[in-house]
């Protein structure tokens, strides 16, 4: 098994121990479920490769290697880049990890810079980053992404724990140091939120950013479609053999949802109907043309799905992709002429189509910008400074024009109906609104207008079509949160993915069971009985998912530890529903360890004569 195969099944046996360590709470036991795993995980034969040579380091007098100066030691990764600013936050818990266990001691801390964006593989700027963030121990730049793509890593930041002789021990994808996305949560790093009304009903578009997939799902959170998944790629398909890699942005029309397939550098086109994908812009490498053809950057591009006659009487055919606003160079640059004007790394966009303006939110300069679409003038409404080459006069500030300071917004949407526009002001986990004449508000945020309103760098936002539903991806909280705008209420949507008869099971059951009229407590454990030689992988995760049938229906937990039991609430009722399970566990016979995936669906029925507490322990007996 290769290193990156092995990390992904470490990833998330991380993710399943950090949340058995939260439920145990005998000490002891802690220890020994902490034991087995780096057991298990110490034995492989999966083992990461030397530093490649031609590198360039600092703080160190030499050049390190695996196998000269870090063989017999722990290692800790941390793959992070400088203008993350996650990264940035766990600087303090890894310089208290150093110490507490010191070089001598056998723990060792490496820093990968692993850039996101072109200008941060140079040097001079990851040195000045050392030495302002006051970063002790050994860093290396790592500008081909090669270590990142050995060993798999998906997003950053991301700590690797090496063993001694350099196996994969731990995973921690960082903010997530101090708080993994819990068992309820199907997102990870949600980047985008879309929302569009059909036949039946209002629809969300959420960009499940790190796990590579796109989701689309009623308001109550009932996943309808999944699209991608997991495994970062390349590849266009139906809905389960697709692939995206990190997608964010998202529009709809016609029933077809465009995607920026961010790390794929392309435009990909989601067919509802035929529940297919194919991409129509983009290669899926990045391109440096900042006139036609391929992607630039610091720019906003159009792609036209008809003939279409554009500014200055330019015709451009239907297919056509090009860069319409920007010069390519980083800069807060405004003008009467798009390209002219530089932007900063434009991030999210919206339209308000009664005034042919299309506002964006451009993250490095910290403002909120506007285009004319009739004539492509560009103007700052709210944010950054006057001066067209300082990107650094971010704050957190309300007022108007350049007296407003954000830093580093994400997300933007238009609310027609209020006649505003919505700021995800990322870096101070905060929403804003700007009205047309740029005065700038914070709203909602950091306990305002109270302690529910917290956020982890949120980075998408949709409004409803009556103005008063604000939907937020709330990134690192892994989550989406619902802000009522009238009565400034806020909660978060509990994703439930619907369990369909022809997933990919190994075995089905079905049970009937009882409860009250008036609602009641449904607790269940399962129990597997092997016949035959197999049994279950003591040291491998094993793990079940559970599926509501209606968002009135609480659970504990939507997913645990096969030991675990979980309860449901179930409100009042006299239908009949269905209650899903997966199980996911980890078999083992003689010769071979074999994955099976087992749907259990429970027939709730509710009368006057049930009773309100039902406890069911379910026998699950596995044939072969």
């Amino acid at each position: 098994m290769s290193v990156s195969d092995t990390v992904k099944i470490l990833t998330d046996a991380c993710e399943q121990i950090r949340h058995d360590l939260q439920i145990i709470i005998d000490q002891t036991e802690k220890q020994k479920l902490v034991l087995r795993h780096i057991k298990t995980f110490a034995n492989t034969d999966a083992c990461v490769k030397d530093f490649p040579k031609g590198l360039e380091w600092f703080n160190v007098s030499e050049n390190l290697s695996m196998k000269k100066h870090l063989h017999g030691k722990i290692i800790i990764l941390d793959f992070f880049t400088y203008c993350c600013i996650n990264c940035m936050h766990i600087l303090p818990d890894l310089e208290a990890l150093e110490k507490e266990f010191s070089i001598k001691s056998g723990l060792v801390v490496i820093g990968v810079h692993s850039a996101k964006f072109s200008n941060e593989r140079d040097s001079t700027k990851i040195r000045s980053a050392v030495q302002r963030y006051n970063i002790m121990h050994p860093v290396v730049n790592d500008a081909t992404l090669s270590m990142w793509q050995d060993i798999g890593i998906i997003c950053w930041p991301t700590m690797v724990m090496l063993g001694p002789r350099g196996q994969p021990l731990v995973i921690i994808l960082a903010p997530a140091i101090h708080l993994l996305p819990t068992s309820t949560d199907l997102l990870r790093f949600p980047g985008k939120i879309e929302i569009y009304s059909s036949e039946m009903g209002e629809k969300l578009i959420i960009s499940d950013t790190g796990n590579n997939r796109i989701l689309v799902t009623d308001i109550h959170g009932n996943v309808e479609h999944v699209i991608g998944g997991y495994d970062p790629g390349y590849k266009d398909g139906n809905f389960k053999e697709t692939k995206f890699n990190a997608p964010q942005g998202t529009c709809i029309l016609n029933e077809m949802i465009y995607v920026a397939d961010n790390e794929n550098h392309a435009i990909r086109r989601i067919d509802l109907g035929k529940q297919t994908v194919t991409t129509v812009a983009g290669t899926g490498k990045q391109g440096h043309d900042y006139k036609g053809g391929k992607f630039g950057t610091h720019q906003i591009w159009a792609l036209f799905l008809e003939d279409t006659i554009w500014w200055k009487n330019k015709l451009y055919k239907a297919g056509t992709c090009v860069a319409i606003v920007g010069n390519g160079r980083e800069g807060n640059r405004n003008n009467s002429y798009p390209h002219a004007a530089s932007l900063a790394q434009p991030s999210g966009l919206t339209i308000a189509q009664e005034y042919n303006i299309a506002f964006f939110a451009d993250s490095e300069s910290s403002s909120i910008r506007q285009v004319h679409l009739e004539s492509g003038k560009v103007s700052t409404l709210c944010g950054a400074d006057k001066n067209p080459q300082n990107l650094h006069d971010f704050g957190d500030i309300d007022g108007t024009h350049h007296t407003a300071k954000l830093q580093h917004p994400l997300g933007i949407a238009w609310n027609s109906v209020q006649q505003n526009i919505y700021i995800a002001d990322t870096y101070n986990h905060k929403i804003k609104k700007v009205d047309l004449a740029g005065n700038c508000k914070t709203l909602y945020g950091a306990g305002k207008p109270s302690d529910m309103f917290s956020f982890d760098e949120p980075s998408g936002l949709a409004i409803n079509s009556s103005g008063e539903i604000l939907y937020v991806a709330d990134t690192n909280n892994h989550s989406v949160k619902k802000i009522d705008l009238k009565s400034e209420t806020i909660s978060s949507i509990s994703f439930v993915l619907l369990v369909q008869d022809d997933d990919d099971v190994n075995e089905e059951y079905t049970f009937d069971t009882l409860i009250n009229a008036n609602g009641g407590k449904l607790t269940i454990t399962f129990e597997i009985i092997f016949e035959g030689d197999l049994k279950l992988n003591s040291e491998a995760p094993q793990k079940w998912s559970l599926s509501l049938p209606k968002d009135t229906w609480m659970a504990k937990s939507l997913s645990g530890s096969l030991t675990t039991p979980t309860s449901i609430q179930i409100p009042d009722g006299s239908e009949c529903n269905d209650l899903r399970f997966i199980l996911d566990i980890i078999t083992c016979n003689i010769n071979e360890c074999i994955p099976k995936k087992i749907l259990v669906v429970f027939k709730v029925q509710q009368n006057a004569d049930g009773p309100r507490t039902v406890i069911e322990h379910k026998k699950i007996i596995i044939k072969k």
